[in-house]
């Protein structure tokens, strides 16, 4: 840019040195019209001054002009110099260009490689995790049914081991076991029906005559009194299963004498406490009224020890209601 600044202020020295020459010459021209010998003398001199100052110049002008060349010169090879590396330049950028893109094809072409076998990794993963999971849910259903039948193996255990239990309960002998404390058994409910009288009867059995044995044993501890033990054949009916203890029921006291009617109760209120100690051991017994036509006396109970229930041999349509 320097470089051609410097040839306009050339070219314009030349062209202001032509202009400035020629207007003086004609004004000398013209200004030698019409003058006096006197004053020729004088233009003579201020021509000479004149010419001599065209002469300058002049080759002033001739120096600019041939610098001008030169510099037109000068600018044709910078020209031609600057087109030639323009071009270079030209062909290093598209080259470089063509490098970038075959660079980015490369490098495109590698991406979507890797992609292709990230998604050929991924299909294969999802396939074994499919696998995987239709494993998992075989496993699972295969613990369920192990669920399942562990479930039924155990009802079926439990099913069972309520039968065992049954009936060893059912074949076990009826037995009651007294806790002395200090000579007192430990028979609360019954120690205050003391003087009680008691008949015993039991059906002729081995298992039901030591049942009526530990009775008889329970109940003379705690002070009552057992006038008779009798053998009973009669006490094989179902009716007697288990323990049977009669009494009379309580009239009013209106329907008889007041001793009568306080002994009745007593006994009731003793077969009661009775049959609940022996439901407390596990033994079935009842309370039942005594028929008239027995003649039990008002303070008197009888204790019937039929055959042991035993549900286990029992159809359970007959088995008494729990």
């Amino acid at each position: 840019m320097l470089y051609r600044f410097i040839i306009v202020l050339i070219a314009l020295y030349a062209v202001t040195a032509t202009i400035i020459s020629t207007p003086s010459t004609i004004q000398t021209q013209m200004s030698s019209k019409g003058v006096n010998v006197s004053e020729i003398q004088s233009l003579k001199s201020d021509i000479q001054s004149l010419k001599d100052n065209i002469g300058r110049w002049n080759t002033g002008n001739i120096v600019c002009i041939f610098l001008a060349f030169l510099a037109a010169g000068g600018l044709v090879i910078t020209s031609i110099v600057l087109q030639r590396k323009n071009d270079v330049l030209t062909k290093a950028e598209d080259k470089l260009t063509a490098l970038n893109e075959a660079q980015y094809k490369a490098d495109s072409k590698e991406k979507d490689l890797k992609i292709s076998t990230a998604q050929s990794e991924a299909s294969k993963a999802d396939v074994k995790a499919g696998k995987a999971n239709e494993a998992a849910g075989e496993a699972n259903n295969r613990a369920e049914e192990l669920k399942a039948q562990n479930l039924a193996t155990e009802a079926t255990l439990e099913e069972e081991r309520s039968k065992r239990l049954e009936l060893e309960k059912s074949l076990t002998p009826r037995t009651l076991v007294l806790v002395f404390n200090k000579g007192v058994p430990d028979l609360p409910t019954l120690l205050p029906y003391a003087g009680l009288n008691v008949i015993l009867e039991a059906l002729p059995d081995a298992e039901t005559f030591r049942a009526t044995g530990s009775v008889q044993f329970a109940i003379e501890a705690a002070g009552w009194k057992v006038s008779n033990v009798l053998g009973n054949f009669e006490l094989n009916q179902g009716y007697f299963d288990g323990v049977v203890i009669s009494a009379s029921l309580p009239a009013t006291k209106m329907n008889g004498p007041a001793a009568e009617y306080e002994d009745a109760q007593r006994c009731w209120n003793a077969a009661e406490a009775l049959v609940a100690y022996l439901n407390s051991k596990n033994w079935v017994s009842r309370v039942a009224i005594s028929p008239r036509s027995e003649g039990l006396p008002t303070n008197t109970i009888k204790i019937s020890v039929g055959m042991k229930p035993n549900p286990y041999f029992t159809p359970k349509e007959f088995q008494p209601t729990k």
